[in-house]
């Protein structure tokens, strides 16, 4: 693979292709949910109306104009780079920011990795005694941090990508109103 190639293709800077090549590697990334199933799971994640069109009108299919093949790497590697950090407590930039104007796959695509790692975090959680309510709760700050963007921005696009990656890893449990994030002392947030 030709990391500079790629980082000109996606428009970023080469420094950060190389970050996510070397902080993935090999290893192992997750699935999307089928299609079919992401509006129940974007509902349930609390992402808002107009963010889940979004969301379904670029969906990673085959032939799709977006998906490019260096945009199909980003988004398998960043899956694989989050998920090598389960348990993982700091904050984590799950791969570089992109040209939003690109389209909807461009402008979610660390929301299409945050959809993948939906299980990944539920099975951590429940191999770690976190009620699945508790898993779901939490993991429905995605679409808060939607809901937040576009009011601030005019567009959803979570741009606490690298904190959303703490609910991914199990490094921010929400408990109440409360979010409560793991490390050398227990910080809490208020959503």
């Amino acid at each position: 693979m030709d990391l500079a190639d790629t980082a000109a293709r996606l428009g970023v800077p080469v420094e950060e292709v190389d970050r996510v090549h070397r902080l993935a590697g090999d290893r192992p990334s997750a699935p999307l949910p089928a299609r079919a199933d992401a509006p129940a799971t974007l509902d349930r994640l609390a992402v808002p109306p107009h963010d889940a069109a979004e969301i379904l009108a670029g969906w990673p299919e085959p032939g799709s104009p977006w998906w490019t093949p260096e945009l199909r790497w980003l988004l398998d590697r960043s899956i694989a780079l989050v998920r090598a950090d389960l348990g993982g407590h700091g904050w984590l930039p799950p791969g570089p920011a992109l040209p939003r104007e690109r389209g909807p796959a461009w402008r979610h695509l660390y929301a299409y990795a945050y959809l993948a790692l939906v299980d990944v975090a539920r099975g951590y959680h429940r191999d770690h005694g976190i009620a699945d309510d508790v898993s779901w709760t939490t993991l429905a700050d995605l679409g808060r941090n939607l809901a937040v963007d576009r009011r601030m921005g005019g567009e959803g696009w979570p741009v606490m990508q690298s904190w959303l990656t703490l609910h991914a890893r199990g490094g921010v449990y929400e408990l109440g109103r409360l979010q409560h994030q793991r490390g050398e002392t227990i910080g809490l947030h208020i959503p």
